[in-house]
């Protein structure tokens, strides 16, 4: 997997986390979206 540098930029907590959720929802099983805890999220 490539890793490149993240935009600095503010976002709220709650954001991503709903933005997630809702991705989540709409794929289903399609993805899998995995929380890693103090990273961030992963796709397999």
């Amino acid at each position: 997997m490539k890793r490149g540098k993240m935009p600095e930029y503010s976002v709220e907590d709650n954001t991503l986390t709903v933005y997630i959720k809702r991705l989540r929802e709409k794929l289903g099983d399609a993805a899998n979206i995995e929380t890693v805890r103090g990273l961030g999220y992963r796709v397999d």
